[in-house]
């Protein structure tokens, strides 16, 4: 009788301690939910409030997870010729800020617009940029110069290319790694380009995370070497 009145009280603390530890558990998984939406009329004038230091909330997160990238570009579509050329390219940006443009000093994009209409160029660190809100834009504009020139500098977030040169189509257009410029005329027999061969391997891994939830990690080592091209790995 004695011993049953001393485990009294332990069980009981241990089944309060238990109830608070679930407790602590679920309020820990609501607050890693999502907000319902909408949000209700009380909260909704304090949203501004509450991101004002996150402006990248919105912004995906790059393949490993850590940060965040708030403009995507896709494939720069651009055809030049002897005195002129053109480009468009589409971008989805999930918070006000710069996009870049090709071109740069003596290279400098003109009749620029964003959707069907006319923007202003603006210098942003070195390069010709737009200011434009959250959204997606279908970006366009031209180039003039007095004779081609053999290469036009890309904003570093550029990495697929469609090239026609005198209305040819590039098959493999050459981006400069050191100085991310496109190289529009071939620079001889002996360059770069001719020296590339295609190779790619993968490697993939995969970790499975026994935890709450369960994760599978997955890891993709890739060695890559030749000239730019897109691969569609299965």
């Amino acid at each position: 009788m004695f011993d049953r009145a001393l485990q009294g009280p332990r069980t009981t603390s241990r089944r309060l301690g238990q109830l608070l530890f679930g407790l602590l558990f679920a309020v820990s998984q609501l607050a890693l939910a999502k907000l319902p939406e909408p949000l209700p009329p009380d909260l909704a004038p304090w949203v501004d409030w509450v991101l004002a230091d996150a402006p990248e909330h919105a912004c995906p997160f790059v393949y490993n997870g850590s940060d965040r990238r708030c403009a995507w570009p896709s494939r720069l579509q651009l055809q030049v010729d002897q005195t002129s050329g053109s480009f468009s390219q589409t971008w989805r940006s999930y918070r006000e800020g710069w996009l870049s443009l090709p071109g740069g000093e003596g290279r400098w994009p003109t009749q620029v617009t964003a959707n069907g209409n006319a923007v202003a160029v603006s210098s942003h660190a070195g390069e010709p940029a737009v200011y434009l809100p959250a959204g997606r834009y279908e970006l366009a504009g031209h180039f003039t110069w007095e004779s081609l020139p053999k290469s036009l500098p890309l904003p570093a977030d550029v990495g697929l290319v469609a090239l026609s040169v005198r209305g040819q189509a590039v098959a493999f257009p050459v981006i400069d790694p050191k100085t991310h410029a496109l190289w529009i005329e071939k620079r001889g027999a002996g360059d770069d380009e001719q020296r590339l061969q295609d190779s790619m391997s993968v490697q993939r891994f995969r970790k499975l995370v026994d935890d709450l939830p369960m994760r599978v990690e997955t890891l993709l080592r890739l060695q890559v070497s030749g000239h730019q091209r897109e691969v569609l790995i299965d």
